[in-house]
């Protein structure tokens, strides 16, 4: 299971410094003491409507300063009423002829807190060109970048961010590895956490959370759970998230009750139901309670409809299906992730193939393990499968064509070819080619039983029984399999 990197958009807290620092520039060589005392009076309170009615003072005393209109568009965004806060932005622009950097600025600010990306984005461009010096617009403009999904964008204007002074600041790396993150330049990523940690982000739980997201996705499963562990004993026992990415590393590890047991607790913290029911049913299915996994994805199921997710909890639940052995409603679930927009999962298509190859459909089988090879050409087992599958065909020189092309373009992977490369070789009725690589499959693993019961068949249609019958032996002694025992007691009754 991947572990998703949740973005954090809490770094908008700067909106309000950078507020204040701008009223105390403005009013820094205020004479008069009742505009003072007023503005003394705002700084104090936390009571918006109190907010604008001090400002309502300020405007008839200083009506120069658009720094009050500002203050008072704050204080109604304060109070949830954003329309009234756009009037008067676009009011205090109008009013400064759209010549000043900070009307822009800080509209643009709003925009982004209230999740109006594009837009915010529009007055960053403004404040660009009126001054590209800006390095904290660089940097905000990336933010809203990456809540736009584009993320090379993002990583521009944090470079640009980074060239004009704002290097130091340690949300800048943070944010920047979350754009590397999902363009899938996960090291890259990892290098920007570092940075981070580095630059002041050490002591930040998020930060620390995010470096154990990566290192996950780096395939480094121990060093992710020691990273969220940290982030938990930080202070962070009390979010549901890290108890989440907690129980994803610990699946990627294998420990599937403990993930169970991480997916619980953050169920109990108010995680979001639909995730916990479909992580919780990926780990059941793990323990090989695939029944009860169905119950958690349809119950899942009953709470996304139409999104991406969906489409991701019916193929769990269609592998869940293919392991009790019901093919056809595992097929039907996978095309629903189709049908939802999932086209470019290889684990669908590898899945859907399997499902097909188990109902005899072979050709159809190879068409879905084709898709899955093009979106991931080195899965083993999206390999080894359809090459087994060609051979059921009784395509077997195009099967052993496969084989040595698979080897050739990736040689790491030649030894998971061993097995099926010996039974193709066997049906060509080259059998000591076959035994030649049962053998070395033996030689590298041992313990695989049907290295020792593939070779044991070829031994058998060779005529020595004798050998064929210790080969049955020896795969029995490692993992039981009834047809292997019947073979054996056939050879044994006749030869012994």
């Amino acid at each position: 299971m991947s572990v998703d990197f949740e973005y954090d958009t809490e770094i908008m807290d700067d909106f309000d410094d950078h507020i204040q620092s701008h009223i105390e520039k403005s009013i820094a060589n205020e004479k008069d003491s009742k505009i003072n005392e007023i503005w003394n009076k705002i700084f104090s309170t936390k009571d918006h409507y109190e907010i604008i009615e001090l400002c309502g003072q300020l405007a008839f005393l200083s009506p120069d300063n658009f720094m009050v209109d500002i203050k008072k568009a704050q204080a109604y965004g304060e109070l949830k009423q954003n329309s009234k806060s756009e009037e008067i932005f676009k009011s205090v622009i109008k009013k400064t002829n759209g010549d000043l950097v900070e009307p822009h600025l800080f509209f643009g600010l709003f925009l982004e807190r209230t999740e109006k990306f594009q837009e915010a984005i529009n007055c960053y461009d403004k404040v660009t060109e009126l001054d590209g010096n800006e390095s904290h617009v660089w940097f905000h403009k990336g933010l809203a970048w990456n809540n736009l999904h584009k993320y090379q964008d993002a990583i521009d204007c944090f470079d640009k961010a980074a060239e004009l002074g704002e290097s130091g600041e340690w949300q800048l790396w943070d944010s920047k590895s979350y754009s590397l993150y999902e363009l899938d330049r996960h090291q890259d990523a990892l290098d920007c956490i570092d940075k981070a940690i580095e630059m002041g982000g050490a002591d930040d739980v998020q930060v620390i959370h995010h470096k154990g997201i990566v290192l996950s996705n780096l395939h480094k499963h121990q060093d992710a759970l020691d990273c969220i562990d940290k982030a938990i004993e930080m202070g962070g026992a009390g979010e549901w998230q890290l108890w989440d990415s907690k129980g994803l590393a610990l699946s990627n590890l294998g420990k599937h009750q403990d993930a169970l047991d991480c997916f619980d607790k953050a169920a109990a913290l108010g995680g979001s139901q639909d995730k916990m029911l479909e992580h919780r049913g990926v780990e059941l299915s793990n323990l090989g309670k695939d029944q009860d996994a169905i119950d958690c994805f349809d119950k899942a199921l009953d709470l996304e409809q139409k999104s991406q997710r969906e489409a991701e909890i019916c193929v769990n639940k269609g592998i869940a299906l293919g392991r009790l052995g019901k093919h056809q409603d595992a097929i039907d679930c996978f095309d629903k992730g189709i049908e939802l927009g999932l086209t470019d999962n290889p684990i669908l298509w590898g899945s859907k193939g399997y499902a097909l190859f188990c109902l005899g459909k072979h050709q159809d089988a190879i068409d879905c393990f084709d898709k899955a090879i093009e979106l991931d050409g080195k899965d083993q087992y999206l390999l080894v499968n359809k090459t087994y599958a060609l051979s059921k065909l009784g395509k077997h020189e195009e099967a052993l064509d496969f084989i040595d092309k698979a080897v050739e373009t990736w040689n790491e992977l030649a030894d998971n070819f061993l097995n099926i490369k010996g039974i193709v070789l066997f049906e060509l009725g080259k059998y000591d080619d076959a035994i030649d690589c049962f053998d070395k499959g033996i030689e590298l693993d041992g313990k695989e039983p049907t290295y020792w019961s593939n070779k044991g068949e070829v031994l058998g249609v060779l005529g020595k029984y004798s050998d064929a019958i210790e080969c049955y032996k020896k795969s029995l002694s490692i993992e039981e399999n009834d047809q292997i025992r019947k073979e054996l007691d056939v050879l044994s009754k006749l030869f012994s």
